[in-house]
């Protein structure tokens, strides 16, 4: 019961949401149907889901009581409550948007042949538009929509003397731009991981209209112009960066909070992706980042922080040294992972501190204790056994472990700029292994394939042991 819809469903229910639920449960119009309103307050009354509380038998008693166990009955009752929980979904949370929900009121008033109600309900909403610091795609959207009603709503001699044509072609002109350049953005995230292109209709066109200066003054189109820019471009990537960050930090309402998160994780993947290539200069810049995304509470949503999050600033601050920090954050976080998640991510960080403060038995016996599902810490494990045989100078298990990662990698299909810094760290690895003590020659050429070698996450390790 624990995978069936309804579980997963009411799993994704934030706190506010179970509590706007909760009451419309006890409604009449929500259903009259005493069983399900039993089964939905029991699975409610659940502050966690476990396959014991989930056990279909003990949900039949918490709703049939003494009645005889009948898996059919229990799997209707079950779907009814999905039915009953899309509804609430679709009443309450899909259309929980104010502007939107005041023009559609506007637009009846105006069917129903009432046009003063219809002439208050939208100036009620153009002034909380006015109101709004926002200036995303959902404004310039709401903002269309507005004047299109309003357009609607003058009769035919009054659109004559004098219309607000012009104001519905210049908000859905800007809604297009930022919406075309929102998704371009979402494309080459795509296809810096999966090596995959995009095209994007009159993406050229508006890119030029922007560098030609026709959207300075938007924020919400410089947002995303350079965030756009910074993820295709290669030379100028940094400039575009700078550019992203000053508006983030100078324009932080100018878009939805949602939107604000993607644009935040946008610059923080510019960092890491310039880390993996060998950039030191940004694991401070990195690790400030993650730090002021969880102070503003930017890096945790719905109450939960992301396992990549919680592993990536232990990984940072690792490298900065930051000891102290580390132990703290990561049994101070730890509850933000959500269950599942806990069970690898926190003994594997664990073992990270442990490796970095030279306890390797400790890490090694830590790591042999979890299974990695993912494959990102699969490999992060298998660098750091890597480190930790060279460590101890246990060779031959050392041996086994490269060509077993090098089988690993060969394997992945989806690692796309990454595939190639596990080649060279197992590459390096290898050399290392068989470079015999005496030739200082074979040495040197290793260290300044090393150096100039990138991507390369590990490069500074390998120079420490060579050096």
């Amino acid at each position: 019961m624990k995978g069936s819809k309804l579980v997963r469903l009411l799993n994704t229910l934030d706190k506010l949401e179970k509590i706007k639920f909760k009451k419309w449960l006890r409604s009449p119009l929500a259903t009259n149907h005493t069983d399900l309103r039993h089964l939905m307050d029991y699975l409610m009354s659940r502050r966690v889901f476990t396959n014991r509380n989930l056990h279909k038998e003990k949900v039949f008693i918490a709703v049939y009581g003494a009645q005889k166990y009948e898996d059919a009955k229990l799997r209707h009752l079950m779907s009814l409550g999905v039915s009953l929980l899309e509804e609430f979904v679709r009443n309450f949370l899909i259309n929980n948007r104010p502007n939107y929900t005041e023009i559609n009121q506007a637009n009846w008033y105006k069917e129903r042949q009432l046009p003063k109600l219809a002439q208050q309900q939208l100036r009620r909403t153009t002034a909380s538009l006015a109101a709004s610091s926002t200036r995303d795609e959902q404004y310039f959207y709401e903002s269309m929509l507005l004047e299109e009603a309003k357009f609607s709503l003058q009769g035919r001699n009054e659109r004559l003397g004098g219309n607000n044509l012009e104001a519905i072609h210049q908000y859905r002109t800007l809604f297009f731009v930022i919406a075309t350049l929102k998704y371009a953005c979402i494309g080459a995230s795509h296809q810096n991981l999966k090596q995959t292109d995009y095209s994007v209709p009159m993406l050229n066109n508006i890119l030029a209209q922007v560098e030609e200066g026709q959207y300075a003054e938007q924020v919400g189109v410089q947002l995303y112009y350079n965030a756009y820019k910074m993820l295709k471009s290669v030379e100028e990537a940094e400039l575009y960066f700078l550019a992203l960050k000053q508006l983030l930090f100078e324009s932080n309402q100018a878009v939805s909070e949602k939107d604000y998160r993607v644009l935040f994780l946008y610059a923080i993947n510019y960092c890491i992706k310039r880390l993996n290539s060998g950039d030191t200069a940004y694991i401070r810049e990195s690790f400030e980042w993650y730090k002021m995304g969880l102070a503003r509470s930017i890096l945790i949503e719905n109450g939960s922080l992301s396992p990549f999050t919680y592993k990536n600033q232990v990984a940072l601050g690792l490298r900065l040294g930051e000891f102290e920090w580390v132990a703290t954050f990561i049994e101070d976080y730890s509850h933000y992972l959500i269950p599942e998640y806990r069970r690898v991510y926190i003994p594997y960080c664990r073992a990270r501190l442990l490796f970095a403060k030279g306890d390797y038995p400790a890490a090694m016996q830590l790591l042999s204790t979890v299974e990695f599902d993912d494959v990102f810490m699969n490999l992060d494990a298998r660098v750091m056994l890597l480190k930790i045989y060279w460590e101890i100078q246990e060779l031959e298990p050392l041996d086994a472990l490269l060509n077993s990662f090098t089988s690993y990698v060969r394997r992945q299909k989806l690692l796309g700029y990454h595939k190639q810094n596990y080649e060279h760290i197992i590459r390096y690895a290898k050399s290392m292994l068989q470079l015999p003590s005496y030739d200082k020659a074979k040495r040197k050429a290793l260290i300044q394939a090393i150096e100039k070698a990138t991507p390369l996450t590990e490069k500074q390790w390998f120079l420490d042991k060579l050096l």
